[in-house]
């Protein structure tokens, strides 16, 4: 039997803090983890290239799912695999760059949307999912995209009502549902973390021991 990654995914709303818990994760465990983005997958959007404009990914329609799970399910096979640069495209598929992402024991997904499609999902070990009140969420969302002058508040406010709102409440939210772990704010619940951690160290013992 071949031994296969621990693959661990981090879902849940934009803003809520699953980046930095899974930053925080990848830190942890150093040359034993890496961590992969689902926007790495993002599909090309030309139109928002052409007008400027900083556009969330809010629908799986929207991603490249089987580049995805060809991807992830070589790094949990113990291959290396050929990645997609990370970053909201600005690359043809024919264009976009790539880099070749190391396998490491523990494999870490990020996406808002890792939960809400089966073909993904079913390759999470340990599916987290990142649970933060709305009004925080988009206060941050604030800051990072009005703030730093992404958009405007106007633009934002539009964005958040007639885009992210509603896919939130399709997908992201009733996602929750599959969660293994749900985890009230995110990467400051450090009792959740720790947890966590001790999870993952005894996963990883156990990994290293079929050496």
């Amino acid at each position: 039997m071949e031994k296969e990654s621990i693959v661990i995914g981090f879902a849940g709303g934009i803003g809520g803090g699953k980046s930095t818990l899974a930053a925080r994760i990848e830190k942890e465990f150093g040359d034993d983890a890496t961590i992969i983005y689902m926007d790495h997958f993002r599909k090309y959007q030309p139109e928002s290239i052409a007008e400027g404009m900083l556009i969330i990914p809010n629908a799986p329609d929207e991603f490249n799912i089987d580049l995805m799970v060809r991807c992830v399910s070589e790094l949990k096979s113990g291959k290396d695999s050929p990645f997609p640069i990370y970053g909201f495209s600005s690359f043809s598929d024919e264009d976009r760059p790539w880099v070749t992402i190391k396998t490491k024991p523990i494999i870490i997904l990020n996406g808002e949307l890792l939960f809400a499609i089966p073909e993904i999902r079913d390759l999470i070990d340990i599916k987290v999912y990142v649970d933060i009140d709305a009004d925080v969420r988009i206060m941050r969302r604030i800051h990072t995209q009005v703030a730093q002058n992404k958009l405007s508040l106007d633009d934002f406010i539009e964005q958040y009502i007639t885009d992210d709102k509603p896919a939130h409440d399709t997908y992201v939210e009733p996602s929750k549902k599959f969660a293994d772990i749900i985890i009230p704010e995110g990467a400051y619940n450090s009792i959740a973390r720790e947890m966590l951690i001790c999870m993952l160290r005894e996963r990883l013992r156990a990994y290293k021991a079929n050496d």
